[in-house]
């Protein structure tokens, strides 16, 4: 009779000493976005005039903008200067003050020429 009273205590305190099986963990965190891990960020150009302009970034023509339409987006590397310039296509004519911005990651900038 005393082994009867004492299985059940000592099997219920066993059962107290253990990790819940139901005790969640913790989720690793989520991986970082791929503009921070490689520096980078979105940057899109606007032509603010009535007249087709080139879109010289980094010194290269990387397109060619309609009057007052937006657009070519690149990723670029962020916290460097890219040089900047807008002018009419064929020519070398600059139709606005030439800039080096300096983009911030993980975002999306407008660069937009002057009102001409």
């Amino acid at each position: 009779m005393k082994r009867m009273i004492w299985l059940p205590l000592v099997i219920s305190l066993a059962a107290c000493g253990g990790k819940s099986p139901t005790t969640p963990s913790v989720p690793p965190p989520p991986p970082a976005p791929a503009c921070e891990t490689n520096r980078t960020t979105e940057v899109t150009f606007k032509n603010n005039g009535p007249l087709t302009v080139d879109v010289i970034f980094d010194g290269n023509i990387i397109g060619t903008l309609a009057p007052f339409a937006s657009g070519l987006t690149r990723t670029v590397a962020a916290g460097v200067a890219h040089p900047l310039r807008f002018q009419l296509p064929n020519s070398s004519f600059t139709l606005c003050t030439p800039s080096a911005p300096v983009p911030v990651q993980c975002t999306l900038q407008t660069y937009a020429s002057c009102f001409y």
